[in-house]
């Protein structure tokens, strides 16, 4: 228990020294981890009712973030293809680049990245599962349980079948790997274990 204890104080200090020292680059913490959200997030949940449930923020805080990053632009509005009425935010080239280059967690990345996918993929879990037991969703579209397959299919099929029973939509297994706001935690998922695509952490 006492390493368990030192570890966990261990995340919220790493956590409160991260968040004290992000404020660079013309960008505030929250603003960061909009950006960051918006570049993992799935199309359900790239608009800012969505940012705001993510980050825990106000809809004039997100309304203020999104003109920030669109000022500098890291982000841009743009129409969605099942839907033209509906304006997605969509994180540039630009931000993206940014993200790569100058993200305030990039040095913490790399420090997890030297343990290998596995670990990475199991402390990932159990950090998922520390917000959800503290009633903050998070986590990925493969992991929830809204998510349904139909039919047999493996990796890397393009008849790989799955579907949302949230938002009532087809969803690919590139998609499964996506952050989304609607997120529901699955507590038997081992139906789909194989077949959830994992996209980096790192973003494109």
């Amino acid at each position: 228990m006492r390493a368990a204890y030192e570890v966990a104080e261990l995340l919220v200090r790493t956590a409160t020294t991260l968040s004290s020292d992000c404020a660079h680059r013309g960008l505030r913490e929250r603003e960061w981890t909009s950006l960051r959200f918006l570049s993992r997030a799935n199309r359900f949940s790239r608009n800012a009712t969505a940012l705001a449930s993510f980050i825990g923020a106000t809809r004039p805080s997100v309304t203020q973030i999104v003109k920030t990053l669109e000022s500098k632009s890291y982000i841009v509005r743009e129409p969605a293809r099942q839907d033209r009425r509906r304006l997605l935010l969509n994180v540039t080239p630009l931000g993206k680049q940014t993200l790569r280059e100058h993200d305030p967690i990039k040095h913490l990345v790399d420090v997890f990245s030297t343990i290998g996918s596995d670990d990475c993929e199991r402390l990932g879990r159990l950090m998922r599962q520390a917000l959800n037991r503290a009633g903050v969703a998070s986590g990925i579209c493969g992991d929830c349980a809204y998510l349904t397959q139909h039919g047999r299919a493996t990796p890397g099929r393009p008849d790989t079948k799955f579907s949302c029973r949230l938002y009532r939509a087809d969803i690919s297994i590139e998609e499964s790997g996506e952050l989304c706001a609607g997120f529901d935690i699955n507590h038997d998922r081992s139906h789909l274990e194989q077949l959830v695509y994992r996209k980096p952490v790192t973003p494109p």
